[in-house]
């Protein structure tokens, strides 16, 4: 049964809406049998049509074909041969439909068609078309067909639609567009039709039809598809614009359009007009256009941002950046998606144009700057398909592959791979006629997945690549021989692709498995491998024949001819590859060889073949590289042969033919580029052989590069673009050649025979830089190069050349003349650059030449030529013949225009730059003038300088260039060295040399010796400023640059910035061990100064001893650093000083003195130093701790006892110094000082500081005696020095100038210089430490030589006078204290002047303003200090000796030695200079940040204050010292005068009592974790400072007595405070404070408020308490006389000390006497027997008969009266020197007198007669009670023993009232029970005694004890003698009123009356000094006091006219005078 029709029908409709070609194809077959069935059953011929349509639908191609052939044959069977019916036709509707459906099979037949065949193809399927479109034409019914019609001639006609095919659209397109103008509607239809037709007619010339055909679509769609307008516009824009039509600009959008499209057409002439245009464009669519870059923050309403968006993208195509930046910018902030797409791509259109000439270069930021822009395009492109906008697609595809080109190279082709495949995605996806970037994305696709082994997907992208079809021009198709020039590299690459995918299969062909292994050997990793593969390919290919490329005498046909030419390139392009591959590893011996099988094949056309013709050139330059190779690695150095053989392909490997070809290679390649016109070529051989032969033109061999050089310059000249540099260089090394030959052969006719002559250029040149050469060829030859290229090249040759040819000039005698440049300003100048510095210039020429080149580079103000070279180049020109100023100008300018420059430079414009910065720099520093500039100017100019070098470094950094920076940091060291001195001058230095040495290091700088001082100094900056993470920095970077035998100083810095920062070095100390011991032992301590784990720190000193087991003495100095360690860490004290007794050994071992007597035996208090430190080992070594105690307690065990051990058994080798020299003694000193230090109480510390004296005197004694036995006889003659004997003679010593000469050229042992004394600084602070701490023991007299070694010191080792005057002025005081006037007066000679000179004041402001601008400079620095202290790590550990010496860290300053000077000025009473010089010193320690200075500083400006009577100011200045701080024994004496101050001032008692109580109470508490030998210190300062509170507290005492209290709370509270300093004190080992302690207390306990009743037991306990103070002062007394003291010429200390405790304890049993004597009656009263008494009757009878009954007593002690004698006694023998044996001498006279009338009872005055009475009056009541004590008491100094103290004593026993003399003498005396004291000789020398204070106290205006004196004289003399008695009255009167006098005008006195402060000044004076006449200073005060002080003058009372002979009065004179005078113990009396 047939199918039926319907059936049919609907299998159709089902197959076409499934899909389902097998459907269709079954249902064909039901057609066909169909149409074979009966005509009444069968389907119609129309079902073949429907078939065919939906055939095509499903894609069955095939069943389409073949249903419209049966169609058209059944169609054919209406044709009949009737003539007259004629050829029927059928002309329905199917039948049109069919021809449609047949031209679509005939375009689907055409697919992946190419060129020609395409367009054929396409045209029969239009044609088809066309038939069907007139059948449609014909009849109206159909014309619905004919909108079809054009629907299909669109996709027909697709393929063509693309330029240079689309006028084949001509006529078929213009059919189209008439036939669908008998179409109504389908108006944008035809909109679209007309605009292709207007692009055909454009494209086949036809602009004017085209133009119409434009109009016509504008016209159709701007009323009926406004959307389409602008796309419209812009093509007849376009086309108007082909035909040189610019029609007017409308409004709006449309407007816009045109001016865009004008612009994208090519209209605008000139980028003004093009800017102009766009900017039109931009005003007609957005309202805030005016605005430019602001109409960004504008609003959009208004504005068409598309068009913006779109002028943004043309402005960036056509380079106008700025306008495409704003545009893209407004179009950013739109609303829709569209603008701000195209808004992303505008911006990486502006990224990569951007880039400039950088632009496809293969530099880091441009291949930056190409990734980026490929990635966000590739971002973007997303975007604009998912908008499906065609335009933006392929806009963004085009900017990919633009971006793209230089990332294809194989390094970077990775980054390509994803985006490529998108961009190839998107355009295939839009259906893009883009066809020929479609090719070539394809082809790079394919290059991408080859290299990522993605053959299959290359093999794809291969594929899509052929089937794309593209026009190429005629020319390009001519030249490639392909016409589709693309396709030679596809063909190669897919043949290569089917070879490697039949990986089962080996290919047939010989050619073809060569290139098999040619690529296998590519792909391979093994150099074996490949080397075999390629082997065996060379092998195949060599058995091959060889294929040559058709000749011009070959009569083949062309085709043949190409087929030929094409195989002999695949043949040479598989050679190619093998030589590349080979040269890529290295097989250069392989590349050699067959290099020949290119080289060799001759023939090839310069037009299609030029593609061969450069593989031959890179073949060339290949085998002349491999050449090269193989030259070097024979060794031979590359010297291009005399004649180089051009003819000739040489494959050998001998060295002459290996030369040759060297060369020959590059200048044959550059011949090859040549004849192809490929200037690259010609470039790229001379860059070849420049880099080839760059050593000999290093080493400027010049004449060597004539042969390579001559055609080189000869082919460059050729080239019209060749690169300028290039040609330049080239230029200059020929012309520089051919002088060469001249300067050769000049010197082979000078010196023909001299072999040993240097015969390179530049020595030539120096040579005969002053020979003529007139007639020299060679040297014409090189200024004809010059002239030749001279306006051809870069700037930098033309300067270079220039002055090359104006110098060859001037050799030949000729004037310098550059012709045609005679505009050119920089090129004279070069010109005259070589003039101005040609040898023996006139100097004065010299300078005017240079000012000619000043002026033609700056020929008017504000106008300025050149650029940074020439005015580097002329800056230095400048700098060499000493033109400074001109030279800075010129670098100025040099710097302003690199500055201008700004980053982006290049690096040859970096490195004159640095040539600038230099000799700026050097500019500057040639400007400083010593003589005439302060120090801070030159220090600024210095600075100013260094800012220049560091930019020089930075330049020369920048540029790479080794020698700038070398010679920038050598200028900025030479430039430096005056800031590296001190830590405060460092500082300025650290930044500028982080960045020199960084600079270095990056440059590879190879003056190792240089960079190792460089880092030192650095390291020390870092040190300085505690940057310790810095330091770990730099330092590994110190270790990576310097090579290991510059590593040696460098351990040390390593070490400790690790241990500081906690970084582990045990790693780093196993590379010491190559190093000496001594080395290794440095860097051990060096590590143990800075850890910060204590155990570290332990295990590092103990590691430093033991490397050094073989030499015990130099272990020393590391195990006292381990000693100060131990104690200061807190470890066991007993630990340190085993290690310091184990290194007192090693040295005591040294010494080889026989006896001990030759030490000690002059001038010590010591005895045996062995004896000594047994004792002292004794006491320190203690039973070992228990091993249970912690480790700090525990470390002995294995710290100290086994140094000890080690140092008890010396090892055997290396020996110690033959004897004890200068530097053992030094390290005893101070072994001993750190004892002392670390002792626990005074006695110990005694010992210690006397030891160290010891052998500082035997140091001293033992210098001078070696420098006398060295001068021999004579040497000293007439200046000969004895060596003292005694201590005291060392105040006497003078060292003279030849004895200094012969101590200078001490050798050896007792050498003085750094090397045996180390830092002067530090052993001048040990000896101040030891000086402080003997006269803290009132051990003056042993400092005298101490500082006499101080004086050597200062003037041998440190060089320094201002030490010397510090120690003569310490001599000074010390001869003072010690009653030495003519010595003290000596030293202060030899001072010098101690005021401020104006030198010195100068100096000193320099330096303030100096270090102002150091710190000035540090704080603007870009890595000030405080980046250091931010996150640095921890502070700097403190030195180990740094209790000891808190100066060792730098050296004395100007301020150290003013301070000296000041404080001595004012115990001098020089208060105005002592002033001046501390303000300086204050001013002077604030701008170098020294608070210790300071604050003593502000100390004696204080005392200074005081002085002149302003305590409020000493308050404010004690206030300023106490911020600065200080040490222990500063805020001692700070707080003592604080005290002082505040005390005389208004309610400063409450202030100075708080003050004293919180540092009290402060002190107490920080001392309780210090170390026993701070505990010490602080201890006894604690005491001292409780001593001033119980003094204050005696003033709060009087205070509350004047107004009437009660003060007993006080008294307690005073009495607790100095009861607990004598305990502290006592605890502390007692001393001189002790003693003072003591005697405040006695002093203090005279002032008892609660005393009553009998004073005896109280003054008895006083006593006990001064009999204390005196054991302690005989102490000290005993300690400080040495046995030679001779008393007749020195008064201790000690010894003064001991007389005021006796004078004070005289006076106390002065007190008990007269109690005593007070008290009789009532003794006798108590001590009578009860009796039975009856009221009223008298007893007196049975009174004195029990009274005389009473058993006589006898006692076996001195009375009081006699005790007093003895004690005034000795204190009177103590103060054989001492004006203070006035109060000695009168208490002795007070208690002759108080004996002697105890054994007489002698009566004082004539009584007036008895009364008749009884002398008793009867007593009714006998009290029990004794006396009630009066109110009395000392009213002594405060801690001061002597004085007046002694004469305030108080009254005793004022209560029971007065007893006068008669009611004593009535009452029996008691027998005294020892034997009379020669009552006869007491009374006279009671008397002469007295006498003798009277007369000393007049000289010395001590009133007040001259009236006490007075008053016992007259008591002395009584009755017996009344007229010496009146005159002693009267002189007593005479003292009291000038005392009262002179007080009276000091209280009366304005607080700054000269006259006053004048008398104040000399007090003080008078009680600080002993010798007021030793010294100047003091002197001037007097002689001041006595010639401006009057009222002081007339109060004065004359010694020598009181008491020299009795008065007489005249006869008839009656003088009647009554005195009532008031006694010791309240004895009242009535002088008459």
């Amino acid at each position: 049964m047939l199918p039926l029709p319907e059936a049919i029908r609907l299998s159709i409709k089902k197959a076409t809406r499934h899909s389902d070609a097998e459907l269709l194809k079954r249902t064909f077959k039901d057609i066909l049998l169909s149409l074979e069935g009966p005509s009444d059953e069968r389907a119609g011929r129309d079902i073949l049509v429907l078939c065919a349509e939906a055939a095509l639908k499903v894609g069955a191609t095939s069943v389409a074909a073949d249903a419209l052939e049966i169609y058209f044959l059944e169609a054919n069977k209406l044709w009949t041969d009737d003539a007259t019916v004629g050829k029927l036709e059928l002309k329905d509707q199917f039948v049109c439909r069919a021809l449609y459906a047949r031209a679509l099979v005939r375009s689907d037949a055409a697919t992946g068609l190419k060129g020609d065949a395409l367009v054929k193809g396409v045209n029969g399927a239009l044609k088809c078309l066309l038939e069907g479109l007139e059948v449609a034409l014909g009849d109206p019914r159909y014309l619905f067909l004919v909108y079809d019609a054009s629907v299909h001639y669109w996709h027909i006609s697709r393929p063509l639609q693309k330029p240079g095919t689309r006028q084949q659209l001509i006529s078929s397109s213009t059919t189209v567009v008439q036939a669908l103008q008998k179409v109504s509607g389908h108006e944008e239809w035809k909109t679209h039709s007309l605009r292709l037709h207007a692009l055909c007619l454009s494209d086949g010339g036809k602009n004017d039809e085209a133009l119409k055909a434009a109009s016509e679509a504008y016209d159709l769609c701007k009323t009926t598809a406004p959307s389409l307008v602008p796309l419209v516009v812009k093509l007849k824009t376009h086309i108007g614009s082909l035909g040189g039509k610019k029609d007017a600009a409308g409004a709006g959008s449309e407007g816009a359009s045109m001016l865009i499209q004008q612009a994208r057409s090519g209209v605008c002439k000139s980028e003004e007009e093009l800017k102009t245009t766009l900017m039109d464009a931009w005003k007609k669519v957005d309202p805030a256009a005016e605005l430019l870059g602001n109409a960004m923050d504008q609003p959009s309403k208004g504005a068409d941002l598309d068009a913006v968006a779109e002028i943004g993208w043309v402005a960036a195509q056509n380079g106008l950046l700025e306008i495409a930046s704003w545009c893209s910018q407004r179009a950013a902030g739109a609303l829709t998606f569209p603008p701000r797409v195209r808004s992303e791509l505008t911006t990486n259109l502006i990224a990569l144009n951007g880039l400039g000439e950088m632009k496809g270069s293969l530099k880091p930021l441009s291949i930056d700057v190409h990734k980026d822009v490929v990635n966000r395009t590739d971002q973007s492109l997303s975007s604009l398909l998912r908008l499906q906008d065609v335009e933006g697609i392929q806009d963004a595809c085009q900017l990919i592959w633009a971006a793209s080109l230089p990332l294809q190279q194989p390094n970077h082709r990775h980054h390509l791979t994803r985006i490529f495949a998108a961009a190839t995605s998107a355009l295939e996806s839009v259906g893009s006629s883009l066809n020929r970037l479609r090719t070539a994305l394809h082809l790079e696709l394919a290059h991408c997945y080859v290299a990522e082994d993605m053959l299959v997907q290359a093999g794809v992208q291969v594929a899509k690549g052929l089937a794309l079809d593209y026009f190429s021009p005629a020319e390009e198709v001519e030249r490639t021989g392909y016409d589709r020039p693309l396709d030679r590299f596809f063909d190669p690459m897919a043949r290569v692709l089917a070879l490697k995918g039949s990986i089962y299969e080996d290919p047939e062909d010989i050619e073809d498995h060569a290139l098999l292994l040619t690529e296998q050997a590519r792909d391979a990793k093994m150099p074996k491998v490949k080397a075999d593969l390629l082997q065996r390919a060379v092998g195949k290919l060599v058995a091959m024949d060889p294929v040559l490329p058709p000749s011009e005498a070959d009569e083949s046909s062309a085709g043949d001819k190409e087929t030929l030419r094409r195989a002999a390139k695949a043949r040479v392009n598989v050679w190619g590859d093998i030589i590349k591959i080979a040269m890529d590893a290295k097989m250069t011996s392989l590349v050699h060889q067959v290099s020949a099988h290119v080289l060799d094949v001759q023939g090839w056309d310069l037009i299609r073949d030029k593609d061969m013709i450069l593989l031959q050139v890179e073949v060339h330059f290949i085998d002349g590289l491999a050449c090269v190779d193989l030259l070097q690695s024979k060794g031979v150095v590359l010297v291009p042969p005399k004649t180089v053989e051009m003819e000739g392909i040489f494959v050998g490997d001998a060295t002459d033919e290996l030369q040759n070809t060297a060369v020959s290679a590059f200048l044959k390649a550059m011949h090859l580029g040549a004849s192809v016109n490929e200037s690259w070529v010609v470039m790229n051989a001379a860059t070849h052989i420049w880099n080839n032969y760059l050593g000999l033109v290093q080493r400027q061999e010049y004449a060597d590069l004539l042969s390579a050089t001559v055609p080189l310059f000869t082919e460059l000249c050729k080239l019209t673009d060749c690169d300028p540099i290039l040609l330049g260089n080239i230029a200059h090394i020929l012309a520089s050649g051919y002088e060469h030959v001249a300067l050769l052969a000049a010197a082979y006719v000078e010196a023909p025979a001299d072999d040993n002559r240097a015969l390179d250029y530049k020595s030539l040149r120096a040579s005969f830089a002053s020979k003529k050469f007139d007639d020299s060829d060679d040297i014409s030859k090189a200024i004809a190069t010059c002239e030749a290229v001279l306006t051809r090249v870069d700037d930098k040759n033309t300067r270079r050349l220039s002055a090359m040819q104006a110098r060859l000039q001037g050799l030949m005698g000729k004037a310098s003349e550059l012709k045609g440049m005679e505009k050119d300003a920089v090129a004279q100048v070069m010109s005259m650059m070589q003039q101005i510095s040609r040898p023996g210039q006139d100097a004065k020429a010299a300078t005017d030449m240079l000012s000619k080149a000043m002026s033609i580079l700056r020929p008017a103000e504000g106008e300025v030529s050149g650029d940074l070279e020439v005015w580097a180049r002329l800056g230095d020109t400048a700098l060499k013949i000493k033109a400074y100023g001109p030279a800075i100008e010129c670098c100025k300018q040099a710097v302003a225009f690199l500055t201008a420059l700004g980053r982006n430079v290049q690096p040859q414009t970096m490195y004159w730059g640095g040539v600038a910065e230099c000799a700026y720099g050097n500019g500057i520093v040639a400007l400083i003038r010593p003589a005439q500039q302060d120090r801070s100017a030159q220090d600024a100019l210095k600075q100013k300088a260094f800012d220049h070098f560091v930019e020089a470094a930075k330049h020369g950094r920048r540029a790479n260039r080794r020698d700038i920076v070398d010679y920038a940091a050598r200028c900025f060291w030479n430039a430096a060295t005056s800031f590296m001195s001190s830590a405060a001058t460092r500082s300025v230095l650290t930044e500028s040399l982080e960045i020199i040495l960084d600079a270095c290091r990056a440059t590879k700088v190879d003056d190792f010796s240089f960079l190792q001082s460089m880092y030192v100094l650095l390291f020390d900056c870092f040190v300085d400023i505690s940057a310790w993470a810095d330091g770990v920095k730099h330092v590994e970077v110190a270790f990576r640059v310097l090579p290991a035998t510059e590593h040696q100083p460098l351990w040390e810095y390593k070490v400790m910035f690790m241990s500081v920062m906690g970084h582990s070095v045990s790693e780093e100390m196993n590379k010491i061990k190559e190093y000496d011991e001594e080395m290794q032992a440095k860097v051990w301590a060096s590590l143990a100064a800075q850890a910060s784990v204590p155990l570290d720190a332990m295990k590092a000193h103990q590691q430093a001893i033991k490397v050094l087991e073989k030499q015990p003495w130099l272990k020393v100095d590391f195990m006292i650093d381990f000693a100060e360690w131990l104690y200061a860490n807190g470890q066991p004290a007993a630990d340190a000083e085993d290690v310091l007794l184990s290194a007192l050994d090693i040295l005591l071992e040294m010494d080889h003195v026989s006896t001990d007597v030759e030490v000690f035996g002059e001038g010590s208090v010591m005895g045996s130093p062995r004896s000594m430190m047994s004792s002292v080992s004794t006491r320190s070594v203690s039973v070992p701790p228990s091993p249970a105690k912690s480790m700090k307690s525990g470390s002995r065990m294995n710290t100290a006892a086994s140094v000890r051990a080690s140092a008890n058994s010396l090892p055997k080798g290396p020996q110690p110094p033959a004897k004890l020299g200068v530097k053992q003694m030094r390290l005893m000193i101070r072994v001993f000082l750190i004892l002392s230090k670390m002792s626990g109480d005074k006695f110990e510390r005694s010992d210690y500081l006397l030891m160290g004296q010891h052998y500082a005197l035997r140091m001293l004694k033992e210098s001078i005696t070696e420098a006398i036995s060295n001068a021999g006889d004579g040497a000293l003659e007439g200046d000969a020095v004895s060596i003292p004997e005694s201590l005291e003679e060392w105040a006497d010593f003078k060292m003279t100038d030849k004895m200094l000469s012969q101590l200078q050229n001490n050798a050896g042992d007792f050498q003085i210089s750094m090397d045996t004394i180390g830092r002067p600084e530090l052993f001048l602070a040990y000896i101040e430490y030891l000086c402080a701490g003997l006269e803290s023991s009132s051990m003056h007299l042993q400092c005298l030589p101490v500082c006499q070694l101080g004086v050597l010191v200062a003037k041998i080792a440190a060089k320094n006078d201002s030490l010397v005057t510090i120690y003569h002025l310490r001599l000074a005081a010390l001869s003072d204290a010690l009653f030495l006037g003519s010595a003290s007066a000596m030293h202060e000679e030899l001072a010098g002047p101690l005021e401020l000179s104006a030198a010195e004041l100068a100096q000193g402001r320099e330096e303030v303003k100096h270090r102002e601008l150091l710190k000035s400079s540090s704080s603007n620095s870009s890595r000030a200090s405080s980046r250091r202290a931010a996150a640095e790590g921890p502070p700097a550990p403190a030195p180990p000796s740094s209790e000891l010496t808190p100066k060792l860290l730098r050296p004395f300053a100007l301020r150290d030695y003013w301070l000296a000077r000041g404080a001595y000025l004012v115990k001098r009473g020089a208060i105005a200079a002592a002033t001046t010089l501390l303000q300086e010193a204050v001013g002077h320690a604030q701008a170098h940040d020294d608070a210790e200075v300071e604050a003593w500083a502000y100390l004696h400006l204080a005392k200074c204050a005081a002085y002149g009577n302003k305590p409020i100011a000493a308050v404010k200045l004690q206030h300023r010292g106490q911020l600065c701080g200080g040490d222990v024994s500063f805020w001692g004496e700070n707080l003592a005068d604080y005290t002082k101050y505040k005390l005389s001032t208004r309610d400063g008692q409450l202030s100075a009592k708080e003050s004293l109580v919180m540092a009290v109470s402060l002190l107490q508490n920080r001392s309780r974790g210090s170390s026993r030998g701070s505990y010490l210190d602080a201890r006894v300062v604690i005491a001292n400072l409780l001593v001033e509170l119980c003094h204050v507290m005696e003033a709060e005492i009087r205070g509350i007595r004047a107004m009437g209290g009660h003060p007993a709370a006080q008294y307690t509270a005073a009495m607790d405070a100095v009861t607990e300093a004598i305990g502290v004190l006592q605890d502390c080992g007692g001393g001189s404070d002790l003693v003072n302690a003591m005697m405040s207390k006695a002093m203090l306990m005279y002032k008892d408020p609660s005393a009553s009743g009998d004073p005896r037991p109280r003054l008895e306990g006083i006593k006990n308490v001064i009999r204390e103070a005196e054991t302690e002062a005989e102490r000290l007394f005993t300690a400080a006389c040495p046995g030679t003291l001779n008393p007749l010429t020195v008064s201790l200390p000690a010894s003064r000390l001991l007389a005021a405790v006796k004078n004070a304890r005289a006076a106390c049993l002065l007190e008990i006497a007269n109690a005593e004597k007070a008290l009789e009656a009532y003794d006798r009263e108590k001590n009578r027997p009860a009796f039975p008494s009856l009221p009223g009757i008298d007893a007196s009878a049975i009174f004195a008969f029990l009274d005389e009954s009473a058993p006589k007593t006898f006692e076996r002690r001195l009375a009081p009266a006699e005790e007093a004698i003895v004690a005034a006694s000795e204190a009177a023998n103590l103060h054989k020197r001492n004006d203070g044996s006035i109060d000695s001498l009168h208490l002795l006279g007070e208690a002759l007198l108080a004996a002697y009338d105890a054994q007489t009872g002698a009566k004082v005055w004539i009584e007036p007669p008895r009364p008749s009475t009884a002398p008793y009056p009867t007593t009714t009541t006998t009290s029990e009670q004794p006396p009630v004590e009066g109110e009395g008491g000392a009213e002594g100094g405060k801690g001061e023993v002597g004085g007046d103290a002694a004469a305030e004593q108080p009254v005793a026993g004022e209560e029971p009232g007065p007893v006068s003399s008669s009611s004593l003498l009535a009452v029996p005396q008691v027998v005294a029970a020892y034997p009379e004291l020669g009552i006869d000789l007491m009374k006279p020398r009671a008397v002469r005694v007295l006498e003798q204070a009277i007369e000393l106290a007049l000289k010395t205006s001590q009133y007040d004890l001259a009236s006490k004196a007075c008053i016992n004289l007259a008591h002395a003399h009584g009755s017996a003698d009344p007229v010496n008695s009146a005159a002693a009255l009267a002189l007593a009167q005479s003292c009291r009123v000038s005392e009262a006098h002179l007080s009276m005008f000091m209280s009366a006195a304005n607080e700054q009356d000269i006259e006053m402060l004048i008398m104040r000044n000399q007090k003080i004076s008078d009680d600080s000094l002993n010798v007021t006449s030793s010294s100047k200073y003091s002197t001037s005060l007097l002689d001041r006091l006595k010639s401006s002080c009057k009222s002081w003058g007339r109060l004065q009372i004359q010694a020598d006219r009181c008491l020299s002979t009795p008065p007489a009065l005249p006869e008839g004179l009656l003088v009647f005078s009554l005195q009532w005078l008031v006694g010791r113990g309240g004895e009242t009396s009535l002088a008459i």
